[in-house]
């Protein structure tokens, strides 16, 4: 081969990467901004993050001695956020939203997590984590990350439970 091949190659090569270097750069911004907001979200209810988790386009924090629950995301370049406080909730699930293709395959269209309230007066909460109408076209771990936080959620809203009910049981046994 000729210099003149090799240098053309060499520039195509490198011309064929640069997409892929500037996307994980952008990715990782993203993620950073979403850790930050969490972190803010936090500071402005006087708690601190004992686990979180950030995707590119949402990130979701807990703080487990105050039982609030952060989402924040990003969607058509601005970021919401929301706070729950999870005493006020009875139950967590992962819902989808999916449809088939003509060739039988299944596409996920949302995901989102649907917090329960505990008194039917209050709405449920949900909390999208990712919607392929302004999300990438292909998921990208939201769907684990969801099933990873219901279980999450749900192991604070039972140890919320039996901490509730020792403390009626204490109530009772003093009264008695």
């Amino acid at each position: 081969m000729d210099s003149g091949t090799i240098i053309i190659s060499a520039i195509l090569l490198v011309l064929a990467i640069l997409p892929f270097i500037f996307t994980g750069k952008k990715y990782r911004k993203q993620k950073k901004q979403m850790v930050l907001t969490l972190k803010g979200l936090a500071e402005q209810h006087q708690v601190k993050l004992s686990n979180y988790e950030a995707g590119g386009n949402f990130g979701i924090g807990l703080d487990q001695d105050s039982r609030y629950l952060f989402f924040a995301r990003s969607a058509q370049d601005e970021i919401s956020v929301r706070s729950v406080l999870l005493a006020e909730m009875s139950r967590c699930k992962v819902k989808t939203a999916s449809r088939m293709l003509e060739d039988g395959e299944k596409v996920i269209d949302r995901v989102e997590l649907a917090l329960y309230p505990g008194s039917t007066a209050q709405p449920e909460v949900m909390l999208e984590m990712y919607n392929s109408e302004y999300d990438t076209l292909t998921i990208r771990g939201e769907l684990q990350a969801a099933v990873k936080w219901e279980h999450i959620i749900g192991e604070v809203l039972k140890k919320s439970k039996r901490k509730e009910h020792k403390q009626v049981l204490s109530k009772q046994v003093a009264f008695a």
